[in-house]
């Protein structure tokens, strides 16, 4: 599921590399790719939840742990990429809200994995529930 991230990169690439700097289309498409990493991030913790739910602790949901984290940083990174075709869109405004979604969605992940290293994913699992349920 996530070895998908480096495959469409190259992709995604050269299509922003023909859309006209500063362009609607080109912020749309950024936001495109942040859904998408939305997508997995969701996925992974679904995953996550699950393995917990089922009683699994330590090494037997490492990788789950791995997954998140993978996700977490790969939606903020497609997050920030939005944020800075929007700061080059002059008609950003139909799609702000989209993107403030975004960022707080990326940020709410992002705590829930800073509290992975302190608390681990037992202790913290009330933080992704609450990373699952909104939208």
């Amino acid at each position: 599921m996530i070895v998908g991230f480096g495959c469409s990169t190259a992709l995604d690439g050269r299509l922003g590399a023909l859309l006209p700097p500063g362009s609607v289309a080109q912020l749309e498409l950024r936001l495109d790719e942040a859904r998408r990493a939305e997508k997995m991030a969701q996925e992974a913790g679904d995953k996550l939840r699950d393995r917990l739910a089922e009683g699994r602790r330590g090494e037997a949901i490492g990788v789950d742990v791995d997954r998140v984290e993978v996700a977490a940083f790969e939606f903020e990174r497609r997050v920030a990429s939005a944020r800075d075709a929007a700061e080059r869109c002059r008609e950003r405004g139909r799609l702000a809200g989209e993107l403030q979604r975004l960022e707080r969605r990326s940020r709410e992940l992002a705590e829930y994995v800073r509290s992975l290293h302190v608390a681990g994913p037992s202790a913290s699992a009330a933080r992704l529930e609450a990373f699952l349920r909104s939208s």
